[in-house]
């Protein structure tokens, strides 16, 4: 995971205030999107997976800085409502780094609809290369 990360765009601020380095330092800002249908706990699982060493953007937006080989990370996690419920293209599908797709173990339909949230983000998304773009499914 770390060589996709090195891939990924960089900036030269960040506002974590749990990190202990300069105001200078270089961070690398990934943005992540959580998809899924209704009710498969997308917002639990984005809120455990931040903790409580997290920065609260807005609603529906998490960021958490992680430090991997002396170098500082900062996931902007992004849970999303569902296009059905947006009503349109959602912005945060814009520039996402990576995408988790989450389904709920006890709902098979949950499972199967993965599809439908992949082809959706890959037309919706216009993401460069579609073919290697990082999805991580998640089950809950």
């Amino acid at each position: 995971m770390v060589s996709a990360l090195q891939k990924l765009r960089r900036t030269d601020t960040y506002r974590c205030p749990q990190a202990q380095i300069s105001q200078a330092a270089t961070s690398v800002q990934i943005k992540v999107l959580i998809l899924g249908d209704r009710g498969v706990w997308r917002t639990s699982a984005a809120r455990k997976f931040v903790g409580n060493t997290c920065e609260i953007i807005s609603q529906g937006i998490l960021r958490k800085s992680v430090r991997v080989n002396y170098k500082l990370y900062e996931l902007n996690v992004f849970d999303t409502v569902s296009v059905e419920e947006f009503g349109e293209v959602p912005p945060e599908y814009k520039d996402v780094d990576i995408c988790l797709l989450m389904y709920s173990a006890s709902d098979l339909s949950s499972f199967k609809n993965l599809t439908y949230w992949i082809s959706n983000f890959k037309r919706e998304a216009n993401i460069k290369n579609s073919d290697t773009f990082p999805f991580v499914v998640v089950g809950n």
